[in-house]
């Protein structure tokens, strides 16, 4: 069984969103991870993740950007990885791509992680999910850093890319890569 985790918070179309991954894939088990406390997406989706009972664990973000259907594109590779994340393709601002390579470079000299980190759709094998303790959006980076031994894949898929560019989201995640990677508790900036 998959399980399908999504994660929200405030995201305007998410109805309309969970309908057509409901379409896509049928029979699956699609769990909110909603962080209405405010607490971070880390932390949503871990709390998710509690509930799940699939042998195979999806995370898809809720914002529309990925469309459902592009689970189809991840998941004949679970049979040979582990781990399967998507790659966006799409047309970006210069600056956008400068700073995803930029993020990507840092990512893989600091973790060895070797797959795209941030793009917003994930397969894993129930059997290798980690612990993790970070509960803002660099969770994704603990969990892929955690599991940086194991086989994976990157897959290209089509994505919506955004010009806006948050600066104070990139900055958080910096902080809290650098807490992930010098084994410091994440999830406060001290």
């Amino acid at each position: 069984m998959l399980s399908i985790l999504v994660p929200c918070h405030k995201e305007e179309n998410i109805v309309k969103f969970l309908v057509e991954l409901e379409e896509q894939c049928p029979g699956a088990e699609i769990i909110v991870a909603n962080d209405r406390y405010g607490k971070g997406k880390g932390w949503a989706m871990r709390e998710a993740l509690s509930q799940a009972k699939g042998d195979f664990i999806a995370f898809i973000d809720g914002d529309g950007d990925i469309h459902p259907k592009m689970l189809w594109r991840l998941l004949p590779f679970v049979a040979q990885y582990d781990v399967v994340v998507g790659k966006k393709q799409g047309q970006a601002l210069l600056s956008r791509r400068i700073i995803t390579l930029l993020s990507r470079i840092y990512i893989r000299m600091i973790f060895g992680i070797k797959v795209d980190s941030q793009t917003g759709i994930k397969v894993f094998k129930r059997g290798v999910m980690p612990e993790w303790r970070t509960d803002s959006f660099a969770f994704d980076i603990e969990i892929l850093y955690n599991l940086r031994h194991l086989p994976m894949a990157e897959v290209p898929v089509e994505a919506y890319i955004s010009d806006k560019i948050r600066f104070h989201a990139i900055w958080v995640t910096f902080i809290e890569s650098l807490k992930i990677r010098l084994g410091k508790q994440p999830g406060t900036l001290r």
